[in-house]
């Protein structure tokens, strides 16, 4: 038994809620105080020690209808609740998914580089052009006009 099958079985057992299987699909068992059975889908589950006891006493005398299988003593919790298993796989696909992403983000070999830009400012549309293709756009060259110092003349 490999030790994800064992954690699987202790957890199991932590319900206790025994199976007993049956080669019969459908079908009811009686017990002496007048409690019925329902085998469903060839499976019945009970956590009652006087059933479990009965019943496995049938299986000792060599009753026809009624097994236990050695992997399947316990009933898992996400078995008898599908969706505690539905969770688990989810919490766990989104997790793998988030570590993914970290590393990506972690990642040396991701690094795109600095940008060198300049300050976007501008004043109309027509300032677009000149500042996309590195010039100062022409608000930019005026602020420039208006408080560069004059030349006085001599």
């Amino acid at each position: 038994m490999t030790t994800a099958e064992t954690l699987q079985a202790e957890k199991a057992a932590q319900t206790g809620k025994r199976l007993f299987k049956s080669p019969q699909p459908s079908w009811k068992f009686i017990f002496p105080d007048g409690v019925v059975a329902n085998f469903v889908r060839g499976e019945y589950i009970t956590d009652d020690e006087g059933q479990i006891a009965h019943l496995e006493m049938e299986i000792r005398k060599g009753h026809p209808l009624m097994f236990i299988d050695p992997k399947e003593i316990y009933v898992s919790p996400e078995r008898l609740d599908p969706l505690i298993g539905l969770r688990a796989r989810i919490r766990e696909e989104e997790r793998a998914r988030i570590m993914e992403e970290m590393a990506r983000a972690t990642n040396p070999a991701n690094n795109f580089g600095n940008s060198d830009q300049g300050k976007f400012n501008p004043q109309s549309t027509t300032d677009i052009a000149p500042v996309t293709i590195g010039q100062k756009s022409t608000a930019a060259r005026l602020t420039e006009l208006v408080s560069a110092p004059t030349k006085t003349s001599k």
